[in-house]
């Protein structure tokens, strides 16, 4: 792969990221919040951002899982994990930082 492959894979990522990202908050965040599901972690104590972040780890050790063997579940690809984990990063960041902005 070169350089211009590399910068174009990016880009296809994140468009496809952000998509994916529109169609899942529209079913998980109801309302005019877009972080309204990971604010329900607030319930047994545990904050929005770092809810994400075990979130995040998850897709993470998936990841791994998927370098080593096939998934038992059918249809589930490296490619969609690599979205998950771009999206969970930027909700991360968003969460973290209205936190910061409120403080």
């Amino acid at each position: 792969m070169n350089r211009d492959k590399l910068y174009e894979t990016h880009k296809l990522l994140c468009e496809e990221a952000l998509v994916l990202m529109k169609l899942k908050n529209q079913d998980y965040a109801f309302g005019e919040d877009p972080f309204k599901n990971f604010r329900s972690s607030s319930v047994v104590g545990v904050e929005p951002d770092r809810a994400i972040l075990v979130r995040l780890l998850d897709k993470l050790s998936r990841a791994g899982n998927l370098i080593s063997k096939d998934p038992a579940v059918e249809g589930e690809k490296m490619r969609d994990t690599i979205l998950d984990i771009l999206n969970y990063t930027i909700l991360f960041y968003a969460v973290n930082n209205e936190a910061k902005q409120r403080q």
